[in-house]
């Protein structure tokens, strides 16, 4: 049984109001040379911590004997700025980190001067990220973003999540910037996708991303919005796209969805939690528009708590049912239906009696977060 180091009393003292805190106090306490290897992997995997909790982190994990220390467990790492402080101070305690090649994922919720001042040296001590998540409680600048994505050399994934959604708006990349190479997925959280899309096809060559998720404010695929205008120059390069807060767009024009030059896409994910009918509609929209050969699979996920997922819009339902029966969707495979709550099966093959008999629908209670997969 490993023995609660006496720090961690003080930490839970002082620390338990804080989600993250309260996290890694539960590793503080699990520190013990005597636990197996996969146990230490099982806890480590996950460690989050902020400017507070950094430094006790290491006092105490950093006095263990084993031959594998802590940080060779961890694979999803996250650094968080506090509102009481932030890292301007923490420098040596993430040279404590040493080099960790088994990291894959790293979150940084840093502000612009902490992130400005250690993604050189993060790039350089975690060598094999292929995952990077930004986002910050304030507006961070996009040029310490844009810099720190270079740092890490096997980037394949990039979340930007603004939480003041005001990232983009009226920036322009400088000219010579390129995007890593091995960067094929990007998730953006902004004030729209315009702005970040306007950004990027300022670029030449612009970077061809594979996998997009948009969380921005009704997201438009129109042929002349920056998002549609991006998925055209990429054409058959898109293979995963995901859009959320998906209801429809008053400015969209119906007769023009850039869906229409995407014919690698492979999946589409669409969800909204505010009208079930747009949701649809705008599915509907899109239908006659997809026309890949390779599309195996399409969820729709309506994050609202509601009784009367099916029997609101059964006409709708209907005509989805309708269009994936033709022959544009006789490869598609799967078609996912998320739902807050559990619906009884029957009811939604009664709405979609022709995926049904395919044996092509999924339902799953509970709305994930499926991203760009």
């Amino acid at each position: 049984m490993a023995v609660l180091a006496l720090e961690l009393y003080y930490l839970i003292l002082d620390h338990l109001d804080d989600f993250q805190d309260r996290s890694t106090i539960i590793q503080y306490g699990l520190v013990c040379k005597d636990w197996l290897h996969s146990s230490r992997s099982r806890i480590f995997s996950d460690v989050q911590l902020n400017d507070l909790t950094i430094g006790p982190f290491f006092d105490i994990v950093g006095s263990e004997t084993s031959l594998l220390p802590v940080t060779h467990f961890i694979r999803n790492l996250s650094l968080f700025d506090t509102e009481q402080g932030h890292f301007k101070n923490e420098f040596d305690h993430i040279r404590r980190l040493g080099t960790c090649p088994g990291v894959k994922s790293l979150h940084l919720g840093l502000l612009d001067y902490d992130l400005d001042r250690h993604c050189a040296f993060l790039g350089t001590i975690l060598p094999c990220v292929s995952s990077l998540a930004i986002g910050s409680k304030v507006s961070i600048s996009p040029r310490f973003i844009l810099e720190a994505i270079p740092r890490f050399a096997k980037l394949e994934s990039l979340t930007i999540h603004d939480m003041s959604r005001r990232l983009f708006v009226g920036y322009t990349i400088p000219t010579k910037y390129r995007f890593p190479e091995s960067l094929s997925a990007v998730d953006v959280l902004d004030s729209s996708d315009a702005d970040f899309f306007r950004a990027v096809l300022s670029l030449d060559p612009a970077p061809r991303f594979s996998s997009i998720s948009i969380r921005s404010s009704r997201p438009s695929v129109d042929v002349e919005s920056f998002l549609g205008k991006y998925i055209i120059m990429i054409g058959h390069s898109l293979r995963h796209l995901s859009l959320y807060d998906c209801s429809y767009s008053p400015h969209e024009n119906s007769e023009a969805i850039a869906l229409w030059y995407s014919t690698g896409l492979h999946s589409l994910y669409l969800t909204d939690k505010f009208s079930l009918d747009t949701l649809l509609s705008r599915l509907l929209m899109f239908l006659p528009f997809l026309r890949s050969p390779t599309l195996t699979k399409i969820s729709i996920a309506y994050d609202a708590i509601t009784l009367k997922a099916t029997a609101a819009t059964p006409r709708l339902w209907h005509e989805i049912d309708a269009a994936l029966a033709g022959e544009a969707f006789r490869r598609l495979k799967t078609v996912v239906i998320s739902w807050p709550t559990h619906v009884d099966d029957q009811r939604w093959e009664e709405c979609l009696p022709l995926s049904n008999a395919r044996g092509i629908l999924k339902f799953e209670c509970g709305v994930g977060d499926e991203g760009s997969k």
